[in-house]
């Protein structure tokens, strides 16, 4: 099995191939990893992907040097095209996000287009464009992959059915609907109170909760209450001076990327989680209250995730009618009655991941893999161009612009 990523950073869908690597392992497969750019690469995550898996980087089948502002954008420039085509002949590919698909489309044999699949794992790609949050050539390009290729979306079958609905999609065999794995915690039940939160996750201006958790610190009704903040990212010295701004600095730490050890010990003396996506999913089958944040939502929550009757890691998992509340409000239940939230979170949290084990779902993905039965539509690689135009002539404008942008997804900000 070779998987395909865009980069190598501490992102969601890094962490969870990694987790998926692993659980192959265990069943004797061997996986490889094929990285398209070396942009924003994280050396800690390269460490631990070579323990577990053969890992490549695409400029490792390259003849001669190519500057990387050409090669971030067209990675497949300066290419040995035999020795890739060797690497990739014959195997089951699962790619991770459309740049990576549309650069193996123009690398691969024609007769390996039957073992491509193609992984949609994030909250926001679920509907594929409902709320407008995908850039110009993903928008451009999203019902010829669907058509193209086979999808697994890592959710709830009720995922599969709203982007098949949402994009009018008539062959719709090819879309496979397998849980989101997660690496599981053993329960812990908290006993002392620690006066302290943490809030995980990438610090990225769309990920509007963490600013939010911070601003409402001062109008808790806990005056003693702390906050760690995990994870890096372009936003964080803005984060950093919004909090000297509101005289927060005292009370509020960035502790930035931390190893896997340093995370569970600073979730064990946490007092309440807040994070989104597979990091919370992750983090809360620890059995600590963890109240499940919306990237677009500031102060708004579903609820602490032991409210819920059943969950996975994508808002689509949740009933129509679900109805948000304060995150405000959410602190303030525990610290009003911690013992009886406690005792909740510990009972239900695990209950509600233990069917996402990622041991489980990597040989339910397997089985999915198998994808011989299905027909494919021819495709033309001059799509590949329009692409790879559109999406350097995005990254040109933000870098003359000065933006940061760490994801060739987010060209606009909503």
């Amino acid at each position: 099995m070779i998987f395909l990523l865009s980069r190598l950073n501490t992102g969601g869908t890094q962490y969870y191939i990694l987790s998926l690597v692993k659980a192959l392992k265990k069943q004797s497969i061997n996986s490889k990893v094929l990285v398209m750019r070396k942009k924003d690469l994280d050396h800690k995550m390269l460490r631990e992907y070579s323990i577990h898996c053969e890992i490549n980087f695409l400029s490792d089948f390259g003849n001669f040097f190519i500057p990387r502002i050409i090669s971030s954008s067209f990675p497949f420039f300066g290419i040995n095209r035999s020795k890739i085509k060797d690497f990739l002949s014959n195997q089951k590919i699962h790619v991770t996000c459309p740049f990576t698909y549309f650069v193996l489309k123009n690398l691969l044999p024609k007769k390996n287009l039957n073992k491509i699949s193609y992984g949609v794992y994030h909250a926001n790609f679920l509907s594929w464009g409902r709320d407008g949050n995908l850039t110009l050539p993903e928008t451009f390009f999203r019902k010829k992959l669907f058509n193209d290729e086979v999808l697994i979306f890592f959710g709830p079958e009720k995922t599969r059915k709203d982007a098949v609905t949402f994009n009018k999609i008539k062959n719709t065999e090819k879309f496979i609907c397998v849980p989101t794995g997660i690496e599981l915690l053993e329960p812990l039940r908290k006993k002392n109170i620690n006066n302290k939160i943490v809030i995980v996750g990438r610090l990225e201006k769309y990920k509007k909760f963490i600013l939010g958790t911070i601003e409402i610190l001062k109008d808790l009704c806990n005056k003693n209450l702390k906050i760690d903040v995990i994870g890096d990212g372009a936003y964080r010295k803005t984060l950093e001076q919004k909090c000297k701004n509101l005289s927060l600095e005292e009370r509020v730490s960035f502790l930035g990327n931390v190893e896997k050890k340093d995370l569970l010990l600073l979730i064990q003396d946490s007092d309440i989680i807040v994070s989104s996506g597979t990091s919370l999913t992750y983090l809360s089958s620890s059995g600590i209250p963890s109240i499940i944040a919306l990237e677009e939502h500031k102060f708004l929550s579903p609820g602490f995730l032991h409210d819920l009757e059943d969950y996975n890691f994508s808002e689509s998992s949740f009933p129509e009618n679900f109805k948000l509340v304060g995150i405000k409000n959410l602190i303030n239940e525990f610290y009003n009655d911690p013992e009886k939230v406690n005792n909740l979170s510990f009972k239900n949290n695990y209950r509600m991941v233990e069917k996402l084990d990622i041991n489980l779902v990597s040989k339910e993905f397997l089985e999915s893999h198998d994808l011989k039965k299905i027909k494919f539509s021819k495709s033309s690689y001059s799509n590949l161009y329009i692409w790879l135009f559109l999406s350097f002539l995005s990254d040109s404008i933000n870098f003359i612009l000065g933006r940061n942008t760490t994801s060739v997804r987010r060209v606009y900000e909503k």
